[in-house]
């Protein structure tokens, strides 16, 4: 017996017996086949239909990593579990932020809520990188605005995601025009600084084209300016906003641990330890230059400070400070006088 793909010229010669006694759809199929034995699958090709039946066969998914998508879809169509798990798991491994737009649309389409979340949250972790691709700029109007207005989204600055929203009006400017203000409406625009808002934002070009005279766009960069003029104590109790709330994502990717002592070890330690919320390992970092506990910690400018505590024999006044960046921990100008147990943050970052 054969398994015909229909409108794709495919013909796959197949034992009908072992076809029926994989799954219920394709069970039917099989009891639907032609005069001469011929089983028609709708709505899958080619090469999607012969890595199925190869599966089948002998139960490995040896395909062409481009033609993963085709055969997930036959499986989702002829109901094989085994193979649609084992095509995503090939998929996942592949999964980066030059595929992650494609996948996420592959994941929605299926569905498949496993592919689509973990396309989806590799989006919004490297926004960055995947907003430069070609795939970002030929997405539909919603799903651009469902990324650029994501809570989850990480970001170093909102002037991330305006440069995403102007190069994607750009691209197909005067198609998309009509969409600049409501994509607008999904950058935090008062988390910017006056002068981002002033130099970058009102005076951009497609800015200055399309939205100079319109009266909700100046209400809003108004209502941004505002806020942004607000001295940091009273802006600290105003209620957050759509443009003022500030995205989970910017709030870090990575957790450090820096010094303390082991267990029921009463000893300080100088090792420091760094969580990758990405895919939640732990990754030992540089050490401290002295080993410290009871000590305050802080994060300010992309670095991280240690401050004080007590090293097993005294309190200290001194300071370091770690850049990630460099893997590197170096002597910052030392306290007044020593100190431990104590609160330490960052003001007016």
């Amino acid at each position: 017996a054969g398994v015909g793909g229909v409108g794709v010229g495919a013909h796959i010669p197949a034992h009908k017996a072992l076809l029926a006694a994989v799954s219920p759809e394709l069970e039917a199929l099989v009891a639907g086949a032609d005069k001469k034995g011929i089983v028609r699958v709708e709505g899958v090709d080619a090469k999607g239909l012969q890595g199925a039946v190869a599966f089948i066969y002998n139960g490995t998914v040896d395909v062409p990593r481009a033609d993963l998508p085709s055969v997930l879809r036959a499986s989702d169509a002829l109901k094989l579990r085994p193979l649609k798990d084992a095509c995503l798991d090939s998929i996942l491994a592949a999964l980066g932020a030059s595929n992650a737009l494609r996948l996420r649309g592959l994941g929605a389409s299926l569905p498949s809520a496993e592919l689509r979340d973990a396309a989806h949250c590799l989006c919004v972790e490297e926004f960055g990188l995947v907003a430069k691709g070609a795939d970002f700029l030929e997405l539909p109007a919603d799903e651009v605005a469902e990324l650029c207005g994501s809570d989850d989204l990480r970001v170093h600055s909102e002037a991330d995601v305006l440069e995403a929203v102007l190069s994607w009006v750009a691209h197909e400017e005067h198609g998309r025009k009509g969409q600049l203000l409501r994509l607008l409406g999904c950058v935090r625009l008062g988390l910017m600084t006056a002068e981002t808002l002033s130099t970058q934002v009102a005076a951009a070009p497609l800015v200055q084209a399309h939205l100079s005279r319109d009266a909700s766009w100046q209400s809003m960069i108004n209502a941004a300016l505002a806020h942004v003029g607000t001295p940091p104590a009273q802006r600290a109790s105003l209620p957050e906003g759509p443009q003022t709330r500030p995205r989970l994502g910017s709030r870090g990717r990575y957790v450090f641990l820096v010094g303390g002592r082991r267990g029921s070890n009463p000893r300080a330690t100088g090792k420091s330890w760094m969580l990758d919320k990405l895919n939640y390992d732990w990754y030992e970092v540089d050490s401290l230059l002295h080993p410290r506990k009871q000590h305050g910690a802080a994060e300010l400018g992309g670095w991280i400070y240690a401050a004080g505590g007590w090293d097993g024999e005294q309190y200290l006044r001194s300071v370091e400070r770690f850049t990630p960046l460099e893997d590197r921990w170096e002597r910052a100008p030392p306290m007044a006088a020593p100190r431990g147990s104590f609160g330490m943050a960052p003001f007016g970052a």
